[in-house]
């Protein structure tokens, strides 16, 4: 399964980190994705649309604790989610709904720098450090993207966007 190192972090000044990696990493656009969670025993399973109809269904596991955590994950891309979606609803049940608009930077190959606005919680910062074989680098270069951003020990969260939406449910509504 392939692995990533990932962090994800509440973020105070967009633009404060939007110069940084426009210096340091190189720009890939601007991204609207749709996550759609399904109720699962073990990981997290979910469907990811794309503004432009592409869609990927994406199953991942990973220690849920503050700060860097590895993550396993296997993705398989497709061009339509609405039939699979409504199946998987079927069978699993909806458990929450992540809209979000996403700017995606890459850092030295190997690292994708997410700023992120999630629909009803705010901006957030996600840093995720492909491991194809050797961790120590991963982990290298992820506590150097840390030190280039700033990023503090109390901005980091313990959890994904869906945990968050989850525990919101009340107050968005």
């Amino acid at each position: 399964m392939p692995t990533n190192l990932e962090l994800k972090a509440r973020i105070g000044s967009r633009n404060r980190l939007l110069r940084i990696l426009k210096r340091i990493g190189r720009f890939d656009g601007m991204l609207r994705q749709t996550d759609t969670y399904f109720r699962v025993e073990t990981g997290r399973l979910k469907i990811r649309e794309f503004s432009r109809g592409r869609a990927e269904l994406i199953y991942y596991r990973r220690n849920e604790r503050k700060g860097a955590r590895w993550s396993e994950y296997e993705i398989v891309t497709f061009g339509d989610a609405k039939n699979l979606k409504r199946i998987l609803a079927r069978l699993l049940g909806v458990w929450v709904v992540v809209r979000k608009s996403r700017l995606l930077f890459y850092y030295k190959g190997i690292a994708r720098v997410h700023i992120d606005h999630v629909q009803g919680l705010g901006d957030f910062i996600e840093i995720e450090v492909i491991a194809k074989r050797n961790r120590r680098k991963v982990k290298l270069v992820h506590d150097e993207l840390i030190g280039l951003l700033g990023i503090r020990p109390d901005e980091k969260i313990a959890c994904s966007y869906s945990d968050l939406i989850d525990s919101n449910a009340d107050r968005l509504g």
